[in-house]
């Protein structure tokens, strides 16, 4: 029987929205309602919030890019590949081939290609030190339960190492011989001994913790937008149990359901009513959508405009973020 890994995404999809329902459904609703009735028009403040962090995933792909694609290329592209890989269950890679074909006109297939691989281990790496920072600082600021230490310990551990794998591997040539393979298939000539320069890495991986660093800002934000009093002692706590239901849980299509209950149990710990760590899950839930909504917009608008064309993008100059 050959493998379908639409299908087993599709399921995981299925089972987080069945968590995420099961969290709801336990709360009395009045609760619930009562805890987002308190938002108001503080979820469109934290919707724009987001901003920043396209803003610095755009430096990022610059940076692996040689700056040699125009800013608002760089938006559009970032903020549908964003959207089709929280829409398309392939494990949150489905955005990758996009952004190779969207990069490919300015800096040629080969080149896009391997951006795009080596950005999708900088995220990686990136998600797995944040993991290590926020659960770290959790443990020296936040009230974690002792039951609870032993867990992000080992959690740390393990990200910690699989962090350090990863980076050996983007910082080899194996990134070029994926892509090699790949542009094979289309009988497109590739470098398979190419490797991502040490110092593009770094500046590149910089970009990508800072725009998991401005998650911490958005996080504060809904604090006090559920009229929670904010603590960065919570504000990490929770970050740490998003972080790591998305390391432990990755499987889950976008943390579908076990971000939510991350949530929960560090609300727990900080003794706030379930009702408000649901309600604090589905406002960053409803960002999400914003962005996904306005990603299938961008495409929508693209495809219907064929005299949108780029033009001669081999005539592209750098711009200061690759620089």
């Amino acid at each position: 029987m050959k493998s379908r890994p639409w299908l087993r995404q599709t399921l995981f999809q299925l089972a987080g929205f069945a968590l995420l329902v099961a969290l709801c459904t336990r709360l009395p609703l009045d609760s619930l309602s009562a805890a987002l009735a308190h938002t108001g028009p503080g979820t469109v403040v934290v919707c724009l919030l987001a901003t920043v962090f396209i803003v610095t995933e755009m430096i990022a792909m610059s940076i692996l890019l040689e700056g040699r694609v125009p800013p608002l290329v760089l938006f559009h592209a970032e903020t549908v590949a964003d959207a089709i890989a929280r829409l398309v269950p392939a494990a949150g890679l489905a955005g990758d081939p996009y952004r190779a074909a969207r990069y490919a006109p300015y800096v040629g297939a080969d080149f896009a290609g391997r951006a795009a691989v080596d950005y999708r281990l900088i995220h990686m790496i990136a998600g797995l030190f944040f993991t290590v920072v926020t659960m770290g600082v959790s443990l020296v600021i936040a009230p974690v339960p002792p039951a609870w230490q032993a867990t992000f310990w080992a959690v740390m551990a393990v990200s910690a190492v699989l962090s350090a794998l990863l980076a050996g591997v983007a910082l080899s040539a194996l990134p070029a011989r994926l892509t090699a393979v790949l542009l094979k298939r289309f009988n497109i000539p590739a470098d398979a001994t190419a490797m991502l320069p040490r110092g593009e890495f770094v500046r590149a991986l910089i970009a990508k913790e800072l725009s998991l660093a401005f998650q911490l800002v958005e996080m504060y934000a809904i604090f006090v937008v559920l009229g929670i009093p904010p603590s960065w002692a919570g504000v990490f706590l929770t970050a740490a149990m998003i972080a790591a239901s998305a390391t432990v849980f990755f499987m889950m299509p976008q943390g579908l359901g076990v971000n939510e209950a991350g949530v929960s149990a560090a609300f727990a710990m900080l003794g706030i009513p379930p009702a408000e760590g649901v309600a604090f899950g589905l406002i960053r839930r409803a960002r999400i959508i914003v962005w996904t909504l306005l990603g299938v917009a961008l495409h929508l608008i693209w495809t219907r405009r064929p005299e949108a064309a780029e033009g001669n993008a081999a005539a592209a100059k750098p711009t200061f973020l690759g620089q």
